[in-house]
């Protein structure tokens, strides 16, 4: 036997007799878990068709959907009609300065005007006075019995009885008037007729009342660790098993967002993008801002999903236990306006999203008109 021949003999030895290592010494792989989020929400929208309808020529605020059509409130006070597919808007009623609308079981319209005429426009076109306040309407509220609440910066005002409501204390109150709150940011009159009301003060945070239209009394809400002074409230939606879901966005120097699940009236964190402490310092070298300015969200009852919008776009998301899943669906371009109320930092561009089916739901802009997403096509109405 040569050297060669020897030396690789040797080898071998050594390899299978000096190195073997039992199976339990052996290193263990570091392999990441598997996402259990990864098939819980839509993909996202490969690509969109986008058109734009030149009709009213103007910028909404509010709208309803009935079945004969979206009525929209634009930003001059006066109402269209809208049958989402279509070319044409048509003008609903003559009535101007229009403020707030709200839709009734039976599909009869209500709106304020002149901050303080409420009329009821009712299925067969039919317009009659419905009540008058003193003080000024920022909204109106409807329960599964038809009865009609005004809210208005001194409470609630039943326009049945004429009963006014305010609680006792607020979860958040930066303002010192006695018994006054700032103009709503939004409402929902859920499935139990509970009226919840959200507000959006800026920098000052937000705040959340629920009130009882059957027994006409305030439910209190425990907030557990959630702090109410740091969330603007955007919008209040009602999803599965009667829980009520609370988005929450803050634009002030930064970004952040979060949103809330509350069950039977008590709320907690679900989602949380707040700016902390110690990224403040790190967002101020970098310039990179790390958060998520989360506006308003809806509930998709064919997917029995939620989805939201944000800074980052639309996003389908579940909430199961303590794990939360989303994913982005779709980030159309927008405008961004100036100015969010009582903050420094850009309004939300998107204020109401409302769902028609699957995957097809309207939302409102603040800038660029109502979009109606179906699909992969999108339609603004201008």
């Amino acid at each position: 036997m040569n050297v060669r021949s020897l030396f690789c003999l040797v080898a071998m030895l050594l390899l299978v007799f000096g190195c073997k290592r039992s199976i339990e010494n052996l290193p263990v792989l570091d392999i990441p878990p598997a996402d259990p989020c990864r098939t819980q929400v839509w993909e996202p929208l490969d690509s969109v068709v986008v058109d734009t309808v030149f009709n009213t020529h103007a910028s909404y605020r509010d709208f309803v959907v009935t079945r004969k059509g979206v009525v929209a409130l634009s930003e001059s006070g006066k109402l269209f009609r809208w049958e989402p597919g279509s070319r044409l808007a048509k003008r609903l009623t003559d009535r101007s300065r229009i403020s707030a609308i709200a839709l009734d079981k039976d599909d009869n319209i209500y709106f304020v005007e002149r901050d303080k005429n409420i009329y009821r426009y009712d299925a067969t076109g039919k317009l009659n006075l419905a009540g008058r306040l003193d003080s000024v309407i920022h909204r109106l509220a409807i329960n599964s019995k038809s009865e009609v609440f005004a809210i208005t910066s001194y409470g609630i005002h039943s326009m049945d009885t004429q009963q006014k409501f305010f609680p006792d204390s607020l979860p958040n109150n930066p303002f010192v008037i006695p018994r006054f709150w700032y103009k709503p940011s939004c409402t929902l009159v859920d499935s139990a007729d509970n009226l919840w009301i959200g507000f959006d003060y800026g920098e000052w945070g937000g705040n959340l009342i629920s009130f009882n239209t059957t027994t006409r009394k305030f439910n209190p809400i425990l907030f557990d660790s959630v702090r109410i002074s740091r969330l603007p409230v955007m919008s209040v939606f009602e999803g599965a098993k009667k829980t009520i879901y609370a988005t929450n966005g803050l634009a002030h120097f930064s970004v952040s967002g979060a949103m809330l699940a509350i069950e039977n009236h008590k709320a907690r964190v679900i989602y949380d993008r707040l700016i902390k402490p110690e990224e403040i310092h790190e967002q101020m070298e970098t310039g990179i801002d790390r958060g998520e300015y989360i506006g308003p969200g809806a509930f998709d009852q064919t997917t029995r999903q939620l989805l939201y919008y944000s800074s980052d776009g639309f996003f389908y998301a579940m909430f199961s236990g303590n794990l939360f899943c989303k994913g982005l669906y779709y980030k159309p371009r927008l405008t961004w306006g100036q100015g969010q109320k009582m903050a420094v930092g850009p309004g939300m561009n998107v204020t109401k999203i409302h769902f028609l089916g699957d995957r097809e739901f309207l939302f409102l802009t603040s800038e660029n008109g109502m979009g109606y997403l179906n699909h992969d096509k999108l339609t603004f109405l201008k």
